[in-house]
C-alpha cells in the first residue's frame, strides 16, 4: 500500500472512531478538564499501542506467506468495513454512552475501541514493509480525530450525537478493499 492509500484508510478508521469521541465529549462536558484530558491520554497511548502491534503482526505474518498477503488484506478490510457499517447502523451513538468517570473503565473503553484500527493495521501491515510511516499516519489521523471529537461532543452537546461517521468510513473500507483486489486481479 502506498501512503496515499494509508491516509485513506486511516481516515476511515478516525470516521469510525469519531462517534465515540463525539459521546465521550458529550458525558464529560460538565465533568473537569482532567477528566477529558485523562480520557484523551488514555485513548491515544492505547490506540497507538493497539495501532503497533497490529501493523507489527501484518509485517511479521506477512514475512511467512508473502504471495497471499494482498488477499488476506483486502478479506480484512472487506470484513472491517461490513462489520462497521452494520454495526454503525445498528447502534445508536446515545446507547454508546458509559461513566467515564472511573478510569478501568477509561482502560477498557479504550482497548475496545482499539480493537478496529489493531485489525485494520494487521491489514496494512500486510501490505507495507515499514511500520513506523504506517503508525504515524494512523496515529495522526486517530489524534485529529479524538481531539476534533472532545471539542465538538463538548461544544454541541447532545445534538453532536446526531452525527453517523461510521457507515462513511465503513464504506472507505469496502473501497479499499475492492481497490486491491482490482489491483490483484491485474485490471
Amino acid at each position: 500500500m502506498n501512503p496515499i492509500q494509508i491516509i485513506i484508510i486511516s481516515v476511515a478508521i478516525a470516521l469510525n472512531s469519531f462517534v465515540a469521541y463525539l459521546t465521550a465529549g458529550y458525558v464529560l462536558q460538565k465533568e473537569p478538564v482532567t477528566k477529558m484530558l485523562t480520557y484523551g491520554f488514555i485513548m491515544l497511548v492505547t490506540h497507538s499501542l493497539m495501532i503497533a502491534t497490529g501493523l507489527w503482526l501484518g509485517v511479521r505474518i506477512g514475512l511467512l506467506a508473502s504471495n497471499s498477503n494482498y488477499y488476506i488484506a483486502a478479506g480484512i478490510l472487506l470484513l472491517m468495513g461490513l462489520k462497521i457499517i452494520f454495526d454503525s447502523l445498528k447502534t445508536k451513538p446515545e446507547e454508546k454512552t458509559f461513566d467515564l468517570s472511573e478510569t478501568r473503565v477509561l482502560i477498557m473503553l479504550s482497548i475496545a475501541e482499539g480493537v478496529t484500527p489493531m485489525i485494520i493495521g494487521i491489514a496494512i501491515g500486510l501490505t507495507v514493509e515499514a511500520v513506523f510511516p504506517s503508525w504515524s499516519i494512523l496515529l495522526i489521523t486517530q489524534s485529529l480525530a479524538l481531539i476534533s471529537g472532545l471539542v465538538f461532543g463538548t461544544l454541541y452537546g447532545k445534538n453532536a450525537l446526531r452525527l453517523r461517521t461510521g457507515p462513511i468510513g465503513g464504506l472507505i473500507l469496502l473501497a479499499a478493499s475492492l481497490k486491491l483486489l482490482i489491483d490483484l486481479i491485474g485490471f
